[in-house]
Parts: structure tokens; sequence; C-alpha cells
């Protein structure tokens, strides 16, 4: 198991963002020592027919080694993050609050383009959103979100329990009550 996974869904994304994606994992992976890539993933949850260019811009970018395409299950929407996803990287205006609520519920963090559908599930404390401004622009700041993720697990360790705490917040607070021994009813007995 890799400590550093990225995970993109391209169900909402155009060919761009999934090069955006690439691109700015392959900014991290190209820039880093052997010992430090073989700590990465970069996985991708996909339909059969986005296959071909993702592994042509993986080739193009020197990323096949870490790729990890996940096929996407029309039946099973839900449910297709990897658990041990480190972030979601999502750079769309699309609605993807779905996507989003799913990484939430996993504690995955989620960077994004500044999105509505997104801005209502996602803060400051369990995502990042990139002002979209052009394609050498997003892949340099998705990089840096990336390299700072990386670099710094106290950041990433904080945002994941940000996630987890966004999700009971949006979901209601469910969360499962334990019961300690001390709280227990004593039973007395009349001898």
């Amino acid at each position: 198991m890799k400590d550093f996974q990225v995970v993109s869904h391209t169900e909402p994304l155009s060919d761009a963002n999934v090069e955006i994606v690439i691109s700015s994992f392959a900014e991290l992976y190209n820039s880093v020592t052997s010992k430090h890539q073989r700590r990465m993933q970069l996985n991708f949850i996909c339909k059969p027919e986005r296959v071909s260019s993702i592994l042509d811009y993986a080739a193009i970018h020197r990323v096949e080694e870490p790729l990890q395409l996940i096929p996407y299950n029309q039946e099973r929407q839900k449910d297709q993050l990897p658990l041990n996803a480190t972030v979601l990287i999502i750079p769309t205006n699309n609605k993807v609050g779905k996507i989003t609520r799913e990484a939430l519920s996993k504690n995955i963090p989620v960077v994004s383009y500044t999105n509505d559908s997104v801005s209502e599930y996602i803060d400051q404390t369990c995502g990042i959103f990139v002002r979209k401004r052009g394609f050498g622009f997003d892949v340099e700041e998705f990089f840096k979100v990336q390299k700072m993720l990386y670099f710094d697990p106290e950041v990433r360790k904080l945002m994941h329990k940000g996630a987890r705490n966004k999700y009971l917040q949006i979901s209601g607070g469910i969360t499962r009550k334990s019961i300690s021994l001390d709280s227990r009813p004593k039973l007395i007995r009349n001898l």
C-alpha cells in the first residue's frame, strides 16, 4: 500500500481537467527521489472509454508506474473511492456534491476549483479551493497543494480529521455512542 494516494474521478472531468490532475501529480512525482516515488500512487476512477486518453497523458508526463485505474461501476456509483486515499483532486466547475460527500465520509480531504456544488461541503479544515485561471497556473496550484500534503503529514492528519468532522456535521452528526462500563446501571439485589 502506498503512503500518498491521490484519487480523482473522471466522470465529471473534461479531458483537459484529467490532464491537470495527471500533470500536477507528475510535477510532484518527477521532482522527488525514487524512494519518495515508491510511496506515491495516482488513482483514477474511470469508464472504459476514458482509459486510452488517461494512459496517453500518463505516458506524456512520465507517470505510468504510479498510475492505478479503477473501473467505474455504474450500479455502484457510491463507495468507489479507495478508503486509504490521501486526497481527492477534482478540478471542475461541474456538480460534484456526491463525490465530495463520499470523500468526506471516508475522511478524504477535497481539492477543487472554487465551485458552488462543493463550497457547501468544503471549508479550510477539510479541503482547499484553487481559483481557475488557465491550464499552466492550475497545474502549478494543484501541484503546490499535493506537495504540501505530501511533505507535511501533520497538515494531512488535520485535514483528514477535518473531513471526518465535516461529514459528521453535514450528515446530522450520526456517531456511535459508546457506553463505558462505569456508566451502566448497577444491579442491586435485595437479600
